[in-house]
């Protein structure tokens, strides 16, 4: 009898745990092994406007399929998906009803985040976990919580992952098609990157080559880019909108001289008429997008590459602007935060998606792919929306008033710079 059970509970064992018979290794995190927390049969909610796709990622994934009841057993808990587009209003009533003491929260620079770190809602779980925690995320996954760092304090730990897993996929780099650059008579950019010259003036020149009337009717029937985004020149210069002084205070930076240069060379690219096209159609040569819109592109007929956004007068390193970090935060009433922690480790790993499967997966070619390893390790975590979100409606329309040529980038951000410090400033004070 004896026997019978030991045989039986092997078998359980093998079903719960994988066919190693062993749970995930959480200390590497410095953390305890997944069966010393128990959330004592609680729900744990993960609550994300991502939530369906997370879930289905977990439970139909090969690699994840019943990692979801294994996370279940060990950690004697539930796990439930909420997802909604409402937060961080969900998030808040979640927490003022009580119901988010078990809750995982995904967020975004521009979904929640800053709305939950700046009014409590969320747990200082960085002055709890080691630093073995941090150091086992992948390097795009604690840039990001650095970058996200809030009045000195690290909320975040790490992404939830599906797709792309850990891999820093959302740079935004400049995507050109070769063959229609070799038909336009027009050298390839990826040279000049080789040699350390792929420069705004470079760039212009290879740009205005490349936007051409065809037939002779008057109209440019390939235009040089598409998809410009006015924050990447900022940025491609060394600036940004907003930054934070030395006392730590959130400041608006749209007025200084790096990011005036970056908005003269966004209207004069306007002016000039080179911005326009389809990348797909092969109307525009060069496209501004994020490394993951590659997927797109893998059956195109004609060949593409990618390089970053050419390096500005004042910058010393080629930038891949972020459009909006994630981090996962935890609620400021966790029962238990640094299970919840463990919890997040133990079902979203560093390993679950190769660096090989995400090259596969998005570019075709080997410059391409050089790129996109680059922004695994070089990446600077400088993003368009940190805090733009506070004052984004009147960077808007001051940028549209630039791009038409209305307003001179000095005076349009001169107009909104006040106004914009008082957003940052009532946030910052809440």
């Amino acid at each position: 009898m004896k026997k019978h059970i030991l045989v039986v509970g092997l078998v359980v064992s093998l079903l719960c745990f994988g066919s190693t018979g062993f749970a995930y290794d959480l200390t590497e995190f410095g953390l305890q092994p997944a069966e010393v927390y128990d959330f004592g049969g609680n729900t744990v909610t993960i609550v994300s406007w991502t939530a369906e796709r997370i879930k289905d990622y977990l439970t139909s994934n090969p690699v994840t399929i019943g990692r979801l009841e294994e996370a279940e057993a060990l950690f004697n808990c539930k796990i439930e998906f909420l997802q909604t587009r409402d937060i961080p209003a969900t998030n808040f009533n979640r927490l003022l009803s009580g119901e988010s003491a078990y809750d995982l929260w995904f967020t975004q620079s521009r979904i929640g985040y800053y709305e939950i770190v700046s009014s409590g809602a969320a747990y200082p779980i960085g002055e709890e976990l080691p630093d073995a925690y941090y150091s086992a995320l992948s390097p795009y996954e604690e840039a990001s919580v650095e970058l996200l760092g809030y009045q000195g304090h690290n909320y975040g730990i790490g992404k939830m992952h599906f797709g792309s897993g850990v891999w820093n996929t959302g740079g935004i780099v400049m995507f050109y098609n070769k063959t229609l650059l070799e038909e336009l008579g027009v050298e390839d950019p990826f040279e000049l990157y080789a040699a350390d010259e792929w420069t705004w003036d470079k760039a212009t020149e290879i740009l205005v080559a490349a936007t051409q009337d065809l037939d002779g009717d008057g109209t440019s029937d390939v235009y040089g880019l598409t998809g410009v985004v006015p924050y990447s020149f900022v940025i491609s210069n060394g600036g940004s909108v907003t930054d934070v002084d030395e006392n730590g205070r959130i400041v608006f930076t749209l007025d200084r001289e790096e990011a005036i240069e970056a908005l003269e060379l966004y209207v004069d690219w306007h002016l000039r008429g080179l911005v326009g096209g389809s990348f797909p159609n092969r109307t525009a040569a060069f496209y501004m997008r994020f490394i993951s819109d590659g997927a797109n592109y893998l059956n195109m007929e004609d060949e593409w590459s990618v390089v970053p956004f050419p390096r500005g007068p004042r910058a010393d390193q080629y930038y891949f602007p972020e459009w909006s970090p994630e981090t996962t935060v935890i609620p400021a009433n966790a029962e238990q935060p640094e299970a919840l922690a463990a919890l997040k480790a133990f079902l979203f790993r560093p390993d679950d998606v190769t660096l090989n499967e995400v090259i596969a997966r998005t570019v075709r070619d080997q410059n391409a792919a050089r790129i996109l390893m680059q922004l695994q390790t070089d990446w600077v975590p400088k993003a368009r929306y940190l805090h733009e979100m506070f004052g984004g409606s009147m960077v808007e329309d001051a940028l549209a008033q630039i791009r038409s040529g209305t307003k001179t980038p000095a005076v349009a951000v001169a107009e909104i710079k006040l106004q914009v410090q008082a957003l940052l400033d009532d946030f910052q004070n809440q």
